[in-house]
């Protein structure tokens, strides 16, 4: 969201986080950075209780997501804008790739060997590993398709309210977030294994 007249100029980082006292975008867009986090949080244990060889390592993950904070902090910086939404975007990104892959919701992607399809295979339960109500038996399906249609929802929203250049900053977040995951899923460019990799 660009700065507006109620922000000091120049813009701090205070003001960035707090989208300049706006209490209905601080409610809306720090609940959807902690359904996305909690849902990413359930689906990656999930990934790693499977064992799957192409899940990113925890400090992978870690890198990943303060890179996306430190995006979001020095993009509003030089742009004067505020708010946190690129973050949960990038999150939203990431998640989408796991569903298209079909990881972690009981399906194994295409290029799995016969060790992961095995692995995968013989962890069928319902069960979503996660934290607080998501650690209950349900199922991952179902949850984390309902993260994906709140934040659909939440970024049709402000593409109805807000600027245009805040809808295009969502997509962009949403594609940055799916290259962070296909990077992490690959492993580096120089061939280096993820699992040699911070762990």
């Amino acid at each position: 969201t660009m700065a507006d007249a109620f922000c000091p100029q120049p813009i701090t980082i205070p003001a960035i986080l707090s989208y300049c006292g706006s209490a209905l975008d601080v409610g809306l867009n720090y609940s959807l950075l902690a359904i996305n986090v909690v849902g990413f949080g359930a689906l990656y244990r999930r990934l790693s209780s499977e064992a799957s060889k192409r899940t990113p390592s925890l400090g992978i993950v870690l890198i990943s997501f303060g890179f996306v904070i430190a995006f979001q902090i020095v993009l509003c910086l030089i742009v004067e804008c505020v708010g946190i939404s690129i973050i949960w975007c990038a999150i939203f990104g990431w998640i989408l790739v796991e569903v298209a892959c079909g990881r972690g919701i009981g399906g194994a992607a295409s290029n799995d060997t016969e060790p992961d399809r095995q692995a995968e295979t013989s962890n069928t339960s319902p069960t979503c590993v996660g934290y607080g109500i998501l650690s209950s038996r349900c199922s991952c399906i179902a949850v984390v398709s309902t993260i994906l249609c709140v934040d659909l929802a939440a970024i049709l929203y402000y593409y109805l309210t807000a600027p245009a250049i805040t809808t295009v900053a969502h997509i962009c977040a949403i594609l940055m977030g799916v290259i962070l995951e296909v990077v992490a899923a690959r492993g580096c460019s120089i061939g280096c294994s993820r699992r040699r990799f911070f762990n």
